[in-house]
């Protein structure tokens, strides 16, 4: 029995060094965690007070870039409405100047229809003098042309005449000449 009372006392030796150290090491771990917990809270605040600030400063740039939006479509629509004026414009002195130079080419038109027309006016007048002429120049080419046939003939009558007086002329002076030799 002694021996197992030693034995209990060398075991409750022991298990009192380990409850010693279980001690230790428990007011080590629980250090450590209060260490660990600390850090990790101090962590935590300074991570919520970035996400707070990040989150703020996101807010700011969301609202920035919803001004800027809002500025580029201000400036687009004044654009679009700049655009829209001076098409407008552009379109409105394209077709005054469209209409100037029709009317201008309109009157270079009418001026020389004007002067056709004043042509043609001369012209049949001319035409109503001359038609008769050209008709009596043609009766006269034609009568002109008949009188020189008959000349033709008439020549031909007159050659032919004087070719007989010539052969008659000849036959007397034959006759003559036989006369006298007989």
């Amino acid at each position: 029995m002694d021996e197992q009372l030693r034995e209990l006392q060398r075991v409750q030796a022991e298990l009192s060094d380990e409850r010693d150290d279980l001690i230790d090491e428990h007011a080590d771990l629980k250090r450590k965690y209060n260490t660990v917990n600390d850090k990790l809270f101090a962590h935590s605040s300074a991570s919520a007070r970035n996400i707070k600030a990040l989150q703020d400063q996101l807010a700011a740039t969301k609202q920035d870039a919803a001004d800027r939006l809002a500025d580029v479509q201000r400036l687009q629509a004044e654009l679009d409405e700049t655009i829209a004026s001076k098409t407008e414009s552009i379109r409105r002195a394209q077709d005054e100047l469209n209409s100037k130079v029709l009317r201008e080419e309109l009157h270079k038109q009418l001026a020389s229809f004007k002067k056709l027309e004043a042509e043609n006016a001369r012209l049949h007048a001319d035409l109503r003098v001359l038609r008769p002429r050209a008709q009596q120049t043609e009766v006269l080419r034609e009568e002109k042309l008949a009188l020189e046939k008959r000349l033709h003939h008439a020549d031909a009558f007159r050659e032919q005449a004087a070719r007989l007086q010539a052969e008659v002329d000849a036959a007397r002076a034959e006759r003559a000449q036989w006369c006298v030799t007989k």
